[in-house]
């Protein structure tokens, strides 16, 4: 709600109360009605442009108040608008969403009561306001249908206030978009964060946060629903944006993270040198200023190897696996991923002839393999041992 609204809120309440005042020889009535509206007062300057759980229980007294003018003096149903508004709003702030959902609801039923004699008592964009935050309440509790057609009723309103294509609108079509989703209505999804894509570029520019966010989740949609090209060209999109932000905001994660996605696509797509163009450059560029853990680190490492495997470089192939070798030495779990790694070390050495360092390799393996007790891996890597050893003895004689 805007500030003014906030602001005017105590006045607008209390010439209510007083449009509807009692007879004035009723001194006691009088008085009583005095001191709830001094308390309503007193409240609403103690809550303004505060969050918590005590603005909450602050609301509550409001609403209270304003029920017993509503059902005690007999006033008209149009005073608890404000105050149910107030409290939902007070709700949502501390993502209550059911309790917020029951008060916004009230809010805008008693809104709309054919009882009440003032045409409007919310004025068009504090209903705005309003009715997007129920639709957000609405898609956090699962409502996703009522929360998308609330959203759709939101978004004429607000043209009819803003006109069309207002930057207004997107907040709205982010729920919209959300709700669709989870709905798996996806193309549908996906149209509504194009639309968002062009609301971003003219909110904050075409190089932004936001609009980076819009191409990644349209790349998740297509990647859901096996649209892998589509998917790719997003992803592309988002990254491009992120590699220009990332001297900003340092966000280096975020391109790993889409360097990730991108590898497993054109591998997807049997595209390896693009896959592995993508890792290796996103790795050489922003390794250093990225303090990965040793986990992302292995799983990116792994990517790139299963990459490079497919393509026709076995010296490349062998770069990769030493690397990875390097980072799982850190590994205090599970060695035997590293001596698995061994292998495949050892045996591009052996079809290279290197029979030495071969020899060494399978050797590492070997002896975690003794360190884990699985002796039927160390007896399978001994024969290796021994048939490598037979080929190098028969090639120095």
């Amino acid at each position: 709600m805007e500030q003014s609204e906030t602001n005017n809120f105590d006045d607008e309440f209390l010439k209510k109360i007083e449009k509807e005042t009692i007879p004035q020889n009723d001194f006691l009535e009088k008085s009583l009605i005095s001191e709830i509206k001094q308390t309503i007062n007193r409240l609403e300057q103690k809550c303004e442009g505060k969050m918590g759980q005590s603005v909450v229980e602050d609301r509550c007294r409001q609403l209270s108040y304003a029920r017993i003018l509503v059902d005690v003096y007999k006033k008209p149903i149009s005073l608890l608008v404000e105050p149910c508004a107030k409290l939902g709003e007070a709700y949502y702030d501390i993502k209550y969403y059911e309790q917020a959902k029951e008060h916004l609801l009230n809010a805008l039923t008693y809104n709309n009561d054919p009882s009440n004699t003032e045409s409007e008592i919310l004025s068009k964009d504090y209903w705005l306001r309003l009715t997007i935050k129920l639709s957000k309440c609405h898609l956090e509790t699962q409502l996703y249908e009522d929360g998308l057609k609330l959203a759709e009723r939101t978004l004429i309103e607000n043209r009819s206030l803003y006109g069309e294509n207002d930057i207004t609108e997107a907040e709205i079509y982010e729920i919209m978009y959300q709700c669709e989703k989870k709905l798996e209505n996806y193309l549908k999804a996906i149209e509504y964060l194009k639309i968002l894509s062009n609301l971003y570029e003219k909110m904050f520019s075409n190089v932004s946060e936001q609009c980076a966010f819009v191409y990644n989740e349209i790349g998740d949609i297509y990647k859901t629903i096996e649209k892998f090209p589509e998917a790719i060209e997003n992803y592309i999109k988002c990254y491009e944006i992120r590699e220009e932000l990332v001297k900003e905001n340092n966000r280096i994660e975020d391109l790993f993270s889409l360097a990730i996605k991108l590898g497993e696509l054109y591998s997807n797509q049997k595209e390896y040198q693009k896959a592995y163009e993508i890792l290796k450059k996103t790795d050489d560029e922003y390794n250093n200023g990225f303090n990965r853990t040793l986990k992302d680190r292995v799983v990116y490492q792994r990517l790139i190897c299963t990459v490079s495997s497919f393509l026709e470089d076995n010296t490349n192939y062998l770069n990769e696996l030493l690397k990875l070798e390097e980072i799982l030495k850190d590994c205090t779990e599970n060695k035997k991923t590293l001596a698995k790694t061994c292998l495949q070390i050892g045996h591009i050495y052996k079809k290279r002839k290197e029979y030495e360092q071969s020899l060494d390799y399978f050797k590492k393996a070997k002896d975690i393999f003794v360190q884990h007790n699985d002796f039927k891996l160390m007896n399978d890597v001994q024969k290796i041992i021994q048939k490598v050893t037979d080929e190098f003895e028969d090639m120095q004689k």
